[in-house]
């Protein structure tokens, strides 16, 4: 049987704070690394034609406002996707997928 892993509590205030940010069309995923560290990854619209580090300032500003120092630090990676920076085609594949 698989272990349960207890979600800490820094977690979910992040996720619904992210998830209020960037709207009903986002997509907030979270990703146990080790320990209590979580990796969260956004995908919205509202990063369309936004550069990294503006995606970056805006979602590790929020996390700022959210969480504790000491659980700031515990969020290994805010990754931020547009929408639009997805393949909706699954044949699509690159040279690591390939094996060169």
């Amino acid at each position: 049987m698989a272990e349960a892993t207890l979600v800490p509590a820094y977690v979910m205030p992040l996720r619904d704070a992210l998830a209020l940010q960037y709207g009903s069309d986002a997509t907030i995923a979270i990703e146990h690394i080790m320990s209590d560290r979580y990796r969260f990854v956004v995908v919205a619209s509202a990063f369309r034609g936004m550069d990294h580090a503006d995606r970056q300032t805006q979602v590790w500003s929020l996390a700022q406002s959210v969480l504790k120092q000491s659980d700031l630090v515990k969020v290994s990676m805010i990754l931020t996707v547009a929408d639009d920076e997805l393949y909706e085609d699954s044949s699509h594949t690159t040279d690591s997928d390939e094996g060169v």
